[in-house]
């Protein structure tokens, strides 16, 4: 029960990343950037979106403007924007290779990509976007085009017990799929095996994961306590977050006050206020993420017994790729040597499951 409840209490915590993302999601969908603005952007607090900053925002665009016409590389043109002040939202200096993250990022034309989706932004653009293509085509050409490979479904998900090294999939014949140890760290005398055989060994590897009927009411009891600390955790988190605004609020107000005395200088004033007007919007995130969080512990409880109770029986009717995702979800890391398989269980399925070694019928 002390091990349930621990390890649900840290799930939770876990979880809160999950929150901040969909807030996330949610805003981009909207046309809001849904985190910090890029270089060439401020945050505005009260309509919560991004506006031109009127100092980076034109330095901004001659970079753009002068990479299109080939008057500089790379290289050079971090090096005006060195000597312009040009500062990245960490007020650090931005190099070569930040450059060229700005060149490619298509927010300064409109859209943006948020968690692999394009959405159209309601920001006013810096660019437009053929120039930004015009660039692209640039960045093509210099690059090599590179074939992709097949997805197959347990690639990435098995690595070598001997070596470390992954076990890759190879086709044989255009239709038998075949793992083996990718010798990257020299030669290895470990086996390859076919995904059928892995589909079957990671199938007895999902039945290990289930709870035992005795102990059912206790872990529930358990849970009913632990809503309880997440209750308390959360509450505890809020106060602690709105202390920590109000803190850093009030330096930025005192600094503020210094530039206007000529204690510090407008530069220094311009590094901190950005700093700290950064640290505003990710606590206000962190705020956002415990206010909106899912406060029903013991319903996710419930739902974890019931997907350990049932993911033998979903993971025989599956195909490939859906079995891979529930894969995911139970397993953090697998290792083959020999016909022989060792499953590691995320947390909380590691308490659930008994973490035996499996052999194939070849083996």
């Amino acid at each position: 029960m002390h091990g349930i409840k621990v390890l649900m209490a840290k799930n939770y915590i876990d979880n809160l990343s999950e929150e901040v993302k969909k807030g996330q999601i949610e805003k981009a969908e909207q046309g809001e950037w849904p985190s910090r603005a890029p270089v060439g952007y401020i945050n505005n607090k009260e309509t919560h979106c991004i506006e031109p900053d009127p100092q980076k925002g034109p330095f901004i665009k001659r970079l753009f403007e002068w990479y299109a016409a080939g008057e500089y590389s790379l290289k050079s043109l971090a090096l005006r924007a060195k000597e312009s002040g040009l500062f990245s939202r960490n007020s650090q200096t931005i190099n070569k290779s930040g450059i060229h993250r700005i060149l490619k990022n298509s927010i300064y034309y409109g859209e943006y990509i948020w968690k692999g989706k394009r959405y159209i932004g309601n920001h006013q653009p810096l660019i437009a976007k053929e120039l930004f293509d015009r660039i692209q085509s640039v960045f093509d050409r210099a690059n090599h085009p590179r074939e992709t490979k097949r997805k197959l479904a347990l690639a990435g998900l098995i690595k070598c017990g001997k070596c470390g090294c992954s076990m890759t999939p190879e086709i044989k014949k255009g239709k038998y799929i075949y793992y083996h140890c990718t010798q990257f760290k020299g030669d290895c005398d470990n086996t390859w095996i076919r995904e059928e055989s892995l589909i079957e060994m990671l199938a007895e590897a999902v039945k290990q994961v289930r709870v035992n009927p005795t102990v059912i009411d206790d872990i529930k009891k358990a849970l009913l306590e632990s809503q309880k600390d997440r209750i308390k955790y959360h509450e505890d988190s809020i106060t602690s977050l709105r202390r920590n605004y109000d803190h850093t609020s009030k330096m930025l107000d005192r600094t503020y006050e210094d530039k206007l005395s000529g204690a510090i200088s407008t530069e220094m004033w311009k590094r901190k206020s950005t700093e700290w007007e950064n640290k505003l919007i990710d606590i206000q995130n962190e705020i956002s993420a415990h206010q909106n969080a899912n406060t029903d512990f013991y319903q996710v409880g419930l739902e974890i017994l019931e997907l350990a109770n049932s993911a033998y029986d979903k993971y025989l009717q599956k195909n490939r790729q859906e079995q891979r995702k529930l894969l995911d979800i139970l397993l953090s890391n697998c290792t083959f040597y020999h016909g022989t398989i060792c499953p590691t269980y995320r947390k909380p399925f590691d308490i659930l499951a008994k973490g035996p070694v499996f052999k194939s019928k070849r083996g």
